[in-house]
């Protein structure tokens, strides 16, 4: 999926997201949360450089530049509070999940989805 980021403070368009649905808000989020964070500062950048679910929960990888010590800690405080909060979100439908493992996968799920793989 495809998530715009037609900000300021990105290069890019739209973003990439290899998450399933039930993130989507999350990831959402985070975006709004990150503009809010840097109005007004038009030197800043954020890069995506990966948006994806890895060992059961959401992972983002970004980089930055032009950008003060305050927001970078900001940026990384909202990217671990998503990540963090992904693993009690379902990623298929974005109920309430937990991690759970199968087989060597993990994913976060509700109790109406767990079996699904």
């Amino acid at each position: 999926m495809q998530i715009d980021v037609d900000y300021p403070w990105s290069d890019q368009k739209s973003i990439k997201v290899w998450v399933r649905p039930g993130w989507r808000r999350l990831v959402l989020k985070l975006v709004v949360d990150i503009d809010i964070v840097l109005r007004g500062t038009p030197a800043a950048q954020v890069h995506f450089n990966d948006v994806k679910e890895k060992m059961g929960v959401l992972r983002i990888y970004y980089r930055t530049a032009d950008m003060r010590h305050d927001q970078e800690d900001k940026l990384e405080t909202l990217t671990r509070r998503a990540s963090e909060a992904s693993a009690s979100i379902c990623d298929i439908c974005g109920g309430p999940g937990m991690l759970r493992g199968d087989g060597g996968a993990w994913r976060v799920r509700c109790d109406d989805h767990e079996k699904v793989y």
